[in-house]
């Protein structure tokens, strides 16, 4: 018997438009033809606001693609990007004028993936990206501001990992992880649309390198004890490297009963804006970095399920303003 293709083709259309200068509009369609499918859709929205100088408009698209080479492997890229424009009015007892902002944000990712009986993994690549114009705006409308705030930024990555079942109630997930962080900003001029200068207190842009590899390990020892055991190493190009271990058990005591224990490091590099832009920056900061201890039990009867957490939280080194 010849096997015939699927061909599906989804369209939706839905606007909306209320008084005031409001309205809202989306297009999208979806196909599946054999192996291939994609999805494309479009926004956009608008409102005058219930004050002047208070108008919102935004508009964006997404689109995917993606394709099956057999049942084991299949492989994706996909797109989002979004523009808005906003005004700030201010308070009713001091407004604000020219106070506008253009804010462009998108991000951009591809990924091939496997997927068998004992084992499953992905690599992907992507890259999340913004650009930003802003007026500071002032409080009278003859002394108009002379420059815009400029930034531009982007965290382009890499992701590698693959999770293999070895043996009976067994799971080994291994992979790796790689971030260039990118950062520039800056003031330009009305009137030439010259670099004037920049808040950083590094002059020009910056880049950061963040790179790190993982091991985590789950084990079903018996039918009623699980233990998972899990390592990271994360090396950033200005803050060092950090060892981040995890651990935790579980095990049933009675038929859809189980008590949970583990304990776990966590920590947040500071971004380049906390370390460069604008006072309080401060260029000496360390990652932020915290330890989390905690034991639960759940408990499921028939269709009623309840649980309770007890936990404790130490941090370290907490960036404060």
């Amino acid at each position: 018997m010849e096997k015939k293709k699927a061909f599906v083709v989804i369209l939706t259309v839905m606007m909306t438009a209320v008084p005031s200068g409001q309205i809202y509009a989306e297009g999208s369609n979806q196909v599946r033809s054999g192996k291939f499918s994609s999805t494309v859709s479009a926004q956009y929205n608008r409102t005058d606001n219930h004050r002047p100088r208070m108008g919102f408009e935004q508009y964006g698209g997404y689109l995917k693609l993606g394709y099956d080479f057999n049942e084991h492997w299949n492989a994706y890229v996909d797109a989002n990007i979004t523009h808005f424009n906003a005004s700030y009015p201010g308070t009713e007892d001091k407004p604000m004028y020219d106070a506008d902002q253009w804010i462009t944000r998108g991000v951009v990712s591809a990924a091939l993936e496997n997927h068998y009986d004992n084992t499953s993994g992905a690599l992907s690549v992507y890259s999340n990206f913004g650009r930003h114009k802003i007026d500071d705006g002032t409080a009278a409308p003859t002394a108009p501001t002379q420059r815009y705030f400029r930034s531009k930024d982007a965290l382009t990555g890499v992701s590698l990992y693959q999770s293999i079942q070895l043996f009976e109630g067994n799971r080994v997930t291994a992979g790796v992880d790689y971030m260039h962080i990118y950062g520039n900003a800056y003031y330009t001029s009305k009137a030439t649309g010259d670099i004037l200068d920049t808040p950083n207190k590094q002059s020009g842009r910056s880049y950061r390198n963040e790179i790190a590899g993982y091991v985590d390990f789950r084990q079903d020892l018996l039918d009623w004890l699980t233990i998972d055991l899990g390592a990271r190493v994360d090396h950033h190009s200005i803050t060092g490297t950090e060892f981040v271990p995890q651990g935790g058990i579980v095990v049933r005591p009675i038929e859809a009963g189980e008590i949970k224990a583990m304990a776990s490091k966590g920590f947040r590099n500071p971004t380049m804006r906390e370390m460069y832009l604008y006072p309080p920056s401060n260029t000496d900061l360390e990652p932020e970095r915290l330890w989390n201890y905690e034991l639960s039990w759940k408990h499921r009867l028939s269709s009623f399920t309840y649980g309770a957490n007890l936990f404790y939280i130490k941090g370290d080194n907490m960036i404060l303003t």
